[in-house]
């Protein structure tokens, strides 16, 4: 990940204000692939402090406005090493209205935890890059007032978490791994379920309610429990494939647990008397 900080100078008292001034550091031959590279980091930035809003419901009336409080700034430039301006870009539709990303001091020490952690995980086939990736989508849902276009991004973002890419894919085993994540939240792997509904009616017919921001908010739940839940198994479970061993023995009773416990120990012996 690119270094990010606050420009040198800065006044405190702007973290208070609309816009918090940040400097990401990018090498790169002209300005235009400097910005785009530094892009990718920036938005993991703005997606890992969003979950800030883990578990809020919003109510909106009027225009609406993205989900998240960290929002795409609307200008952006681009300097070279001597510090001359070389370019700038800007948001040709930014959101009509800007409210002040208050973040508790918690937030931004558990984002820059996660994102410290990342950074040194960022090989595709692991846990923690699953979880990088998820944050990403997660982070693109919350910034559009469209919300068919939202919902299936979060969507996506379980799909990404349960799907595994060497097998088979199958959208019940979807639903029934993202229903293992929810576990210890029963009420949420039922409204999985409407959600799943909704999902398939948006995909196959087109139709998705005109005040869709309910079902956003229902699934955008689902999704931060489901990310959550997958972070906690990081350590369990480092690489994508033991995360769906988890999935596949998680979902097998108790007994059946028991018979592969015991049969894996047996076999664990046996090799272990052959060394």
């Amino acid at each position: 990940m690119d270094e990010i900080k606050l420009v040198p100078g800065t006044d405190p008292a702007l973290l208070y204000r609309s816009f918090t001034p940040l400097e990401v550091i990018h090498e790169g031959r002209d300005h235009r692939q400097a910005f785009s590279a530094t892009q990718a980091s920036f938005q993991l930035l703005r997606s890992a402090l969003n979950l800030e809003a883990l578990g809020r419901y919003t109510i909106q009336i009027g225009r609406p406005n993205p989900l998240g409080r960290v929002r795409v700034p609307p200008v952006s430039g681009i300097f070279r090493e001597s510090g001359d301006l070389a370019g700038y870009y800007y948001e040709e539709n930014p959101p009509h209205s800007y409210s002040r990303p208050r973040l508790a001091e918690r937030t931004l020490m558990r984002a820059e935890r996660l994102l410290r952690e990342l950074r040194h995980a960022r090989s595709g086939r692991t846990t923690l890059g699953l979880i990088e990736d998820a944050i990403e989508k997660y982070g693109k849902a919350l910034d559009t007032t469209n919300w068919s276009e939202a919902f299936l991004c979060l969507w996506q973002v379980l799909e990404l978490l349960t799907h595994d890419p060497d097998g088979k894919y199958s959208m019940d085993e979807v639903c029934k791994r993202a229903k293992i994540l929810l576990r210890q939240h029963p009420l949420l792997a039922d409204l999985l379920d409407v959600c799943y509904v909704t999902r398939n009616r948006l995909v196959h017919a087109g139709r998705f309610a005109e005040e869709g921001l309910r079902d956003v908010q229902m699934l955008k739940k689902i999704v931060e429990v489901c990310i959550a839940t997958t972070y906690g198994l990081r350590r369990a479970c480092p690489t994508r494939e033991s995360l769906f061993t988890y999935y596949r023995l998680a979902s097998v009773s108790n007994n059946e647990l028991e018979v592969q416990s015991r049969v894996i120990s047996h076999i664990k012996r046996i090799r272990q008397r052959a060394t």
